[in-house]
């Protein structure tokens, strides 16, 4: 069975909280997770014009913009679409730390040249 980019990414964040991460993996995994930040890009593209498709579909049904807005926003295509954009915020967030984590090791790695 193939992994989903959500369940990769979830797989990556419970890597990083849990284990003891050397500078090594984290760069490993920093390359990943910037090649899977195109494919949440695409997801959410792909996701964002099916729940603008059901808004136009439910703006015909309503008496208003508004009222459509909010009956699109109990739909599947509206969870879906938080959930792409949810797991591309993820992403860059695992990848702002792991580049703050392995700039403190290089740091470290440097001050320690000179003990």
């Amino acid at each position: 069975m193939t992994q989903s980019v959500r369940d990769i990414i979830h797989a990556f964040q419970t890597e990083i909280r849990d284990s003891d991460l050397t500078p090594d993996r984290a760069a490993e995994i920093l390359t990943k997770l910037a090649a899977l930040e195109g494919n949440c890009n695409d997801r959410i593209r792909e996701t964002s014009f099916a729940y603008n498709k059901k808004c136009l579909d439910l703006k015909y049904e309503s008496k208003s913009v508004a009222e459509a807005k909010m009956r699109a926003g109990t739909t599947d295509e509206w969870m879906v679409n938080e959930e792409a954009k949810d797991t591309l915020k993820l992403c860059k967030d695992l990848m702002g730390t792991l580049k703050y984590f392995l700039k403190n090791k290089f740091e470290e790695y440097n001050n320690a040249k000179y003990l």
